[in-house]
């Protein structure tokens, strides 16, 4: 990438799109588009510090591109997954503004994208989505043909590989035809065919499973001679589609197909969707994560792939600048170990990351050189079939050895060591197994009991892929699991062992009334062993709760809430000499349907707005309320606005969410004033003054007009709310410790 184009980005990344000081990658690629009229463009894919991208499309020209290009490069945009674009031409800059189910806006007044809301890191449109299933069905149908015509009801067994294995080849051709490159040239250049082989080929798993596609020449010029028929989808540009949309519209075809095709329930092909994960706030401070301690990760590692959408997120943090497809290659190859016991599975991963790599731009003096051994070597090594969950051990289990080899080719385990790091090489293992593998055999459970000391008949196998990454490897590493096996009977054994494990950090997500349990994640983060947990709960409001837990007061048979015990040393300090709301009003609680009128007098209303307690005081009752009680009471209102109820009431109302908010309320703790003691009559009495002062002073800063006059007025407020909580927190004897988390922890 030239200076000029790195300090065009510098200026509009940091200044003009609101990016200050946020980190980034940028991978530059070439397009042609469908229309020859406006030649290649290159475009740059800037990733941010949240995996998210943004594109920038930059035109030569001086003047601002007319509507046929702009609508081309609306289209590219959609294709890119991109949270936002801009087109930059001369010193203008225009922002592609994307809408739900609506083509795209064009706007001169740039919009940080800071204030992009996304559901996930990738931005689907529904358009793009529908014409790629279409597309690849298309695709399917045809490969499927041939494969009956010349095979029949035969080779079963390689069927489906070898399908897909044709689908692949034929998407690489027509992505490097997009790209540009003559077909000729791909047929006689020796890279690029390289390239289409890595990304489509049928991995071999051990030495004596009959490979097709690697025999069969003519059936594969059979494919991409009739492929050719097939008619691109109008709003498709092949070569810009993210490689993360591209696998998972792979995975849905096979899921598809295998749906229709009724497979047995003991498939290989697991369903390893993980797009929920990558929306979770689990992921996104993991990354964070990951970017803090972890920048000078070497290797990534991930024991159980599935598709590899996982590896190819990651990736994206890498810098890409200035390397050619085949330094990229060498480079990624070397570093990134992928396994998975299904080879549709591995083919789709290897298919992703050869899109990763290829950017249009294939200089004559980069694609002249021929690939080095080495890196079939480390593809053939790194990137392969295998159950890291299983050992060659497995065969001891089976009487006969036929049963012993016929499980070999069932569950797939990695019979040589692997990951194969240099020790001086940092790694780092990135994973999310899937949930659940039929386990067929009771020989396989015989195993698994043995090996892992996490085993229960009915636990979630992704488990026994963490325990095998926490025990087994050294490697720091992030592991993503469902959030169900903090709570989850059958999960006892595993939680045991997290307690006495290297696990130094667990991320959960919090459940919430709109949030079924089953799609909640957490994350397992492993290092030096240290003598306490670091705990980071995420609420359903976004923010986040930090603490750490002993190991040893981890609870060894029921289920882990893993709240923070500051919160619950606080709750005994609220209960003493407290008495229930109820109590201390001596039962005069009423709903606003049991006052038919008002009387003379005050009235206070306790309302529950956005997950807080209001309390409202005047001479009518608020229709609204939860709760209304008789006034005036200015040192229970103090109590009952103050930081201390406001955290107890997000305490509670989390934990004890069943419940209805009106008997909650009831059972809000009020100090019951010791009327005997000087100190307590004297707190008292501090309490309804400063309430009755800042009442007065809320009403002046309603009427007043000039800013000095308002600025002093908020000093006054925050200054007698500061005094209100010291004083609220010696009542109830909070120690000073504890006072300032309070205050932090109630907004």
């Amino acid at each position: 990438m030239s200076s000029d184009t790195c300090q065009f980005l510098n200026r509009y990344i940091l200044s003009t799109t609101g990016l200050d000081s946020i980190p980034y990658t940028v991978r530059k690629k070439s397009v042609t588009p469908n229309n020859p009229w406006f030649g290649s463009f290159s475009l740059n894919l800037v990733t941010l510090s949240d995996l998210r991208q943004i594109i920038f499309f930059l035109c030569s020209g001086k003047e601002e591109p007319g509507d046929d290009l702009k609508e081309e490069l609306a289209i590219c945009f959609q294709n890119s997954g991109a949270v936002t674009g801009f087109i930059c031409f001369h010193d203008s800059v225009l922002q592609i503004i994307p809408h739900p189910g609506k083509n795209p806006d064009f706007s001169p007044n740039i919009i940080p994208v800071s204030s992009f809301k996304t559901d996930g890191i990738i931005t689907e449109h529904a358009l793009i989505a529908e014409e790629l299933s279409q597309y690849l069905e298309n695709l399917h149908k045809i490969v499927s043909r041939i494969f009956y015509q010349i095979f029949g009801e035969n080779e079963k067994k390689f069927r489906e590989r070898t399908i897909l294995s044709g689908i692949l080849e034929i998407i690489l051709t027509h992505i490097l035809l997009d790209y540009g490159i003559d077909e000729n040239a791909i047929k006689s250049n020796e890279n690029f065919q390289n390239f289409i082989y890595f990304g489509s080929t049928i991995p071999a798993y051990l030495f004596d499973e009959r490979n097709i596609s690697s025999e069969d020449q003519e059936l594969h010029s059979k494919f991409i001679e009739e492929a050719s028929h097939v008619k691109i989808p109008k709003n498709l540009r092949i070569g810009c589609i993210d490689p993360v949309i591209f696998i998972r519209a792979l995975h849905l075809l096979l899921k598809r197909k295998r749906t229709l095709q009724k497979r047995k329930k003991d498939d290989l092909f697991r369903d390893c969707d993980i797009s929920s994960l990558t929306s979770s706030p689990v992921f996104h401070l993991a990354i964070q994560e990951v970017q803090k301690n972890h920048s000078d990760i070497a290797d990534i590692i991930d024991p159980n792939s599935g598709t590899g959408e996982l590896v190819l997120l990651f990736l994206r943090l890498r810098d890409h600048i200035e390397k050619s497809p085949l330094s990229q290659m060498e480079n990624v190859t070397s570093s990134l170990f992928c396994s998975d016991p299904s080879y549709s599975s591995i083919m789709i991963t290897r298919f992703g990351l050869v899109l990763h790599l290829l950017n249009g731009e294939f200089p004559e003096s980069n694609m002249s050189n021929r690939f080095k051994n080495e890196i079939f070597e480390s593809i053939n090594s790194h990137i392969r079939v295998g159950d890291t969950l299983y050992t060659k051990k497995i065969q001891e289990e089976f009487i006969s050895e036929q049963e012993a080899r016929s499980a070999i080719y069932a569950v797939r385990p990695q019979f040589s060591g692997w990951p194969c790091i240099s020790s001086e090489k940092p790694g780092l293992i990135i994973t999310a197994p899937c949930r659940q593998t039929p386990l067929i055999a009771t020989e396989i459970r015989q195993y698994l009991c043995k090996s892992y000391s996490s085993y229960s008949q009915e636990a979630m196998t992704s488990l026994y892929v963490a325990e095998n990454a926490i025990r087994n490897q050294t490697y720091s590493s992030f592991i993503f699991l469902p959030a169900s096996w903090l709570s989850d009977h059958h999960a006892g054994p595993f939680r045991r062992m997290v307690q006495t494990s290297r696990i130094t950090h667990l991320i959960i997500e919090e459940s919430s009334r709109l949030s079924k349990t089953s799609e909640l994640w957490s994350c397992i983060i492993t290092g030096n062993p240290s003598s306490s947990i670091k705990i980071t709960r995420i609420h359903e409001d976004g923010t986040s709760t930090v603490f750490y837990m002993d190991r040893l007061s981890l609870p060894k048979d029921d289920g882990w809430s893993l709240e923070d015990p500051t919160g619950t040393q606080i709750l005994t300090f609220l209960e003493t000499d407290s008495v229930p709301l109820s109590e201390y009003c001596l039962g005069a609680l009423y709903k606003p349907t049991d006052i038919s009128c008002v009387y003379d007098g005050i009235w206070i209303s306790l309302k529950i707005t956005d997950g807080k307690i209001a309390t409202i005081s005047g001479e009518i009752p608020d229709p609204n309320a939860n709760i209304i009680l008789r006034g005036p009471d200015f040192y229970l209102e103090g109590i009952l606005q103050s930081p201390l109820i406001q955290w107890y009431w997000k305490f509670i109302s989390h934990t004890h969410c069943p419940l209805h908010s009106d008997i909650l309320i009831q059972s809000i703790p009020i100090h019951q004033p010791d009327w005997f003691d000087q100190d307590e009559r004297d707190s008292v009495r501090k309490i309804t003054s400063w309430m009755k002062e800042r009442t007065f002073l809320l009403r002046r800063l309603n009427c007043a007009r000039a800013y000095h006059d308002k600025k002093r007025i908020q000093r006054h407020l925050q200054k007698i709310g500061e005094e209100l909580h010291a004083e609220i927190c010696q009542l109830y004897q909070i120690p000073e410790s504890f006072q300032d988390w309070v205050l932090q922890n109630s907004e």
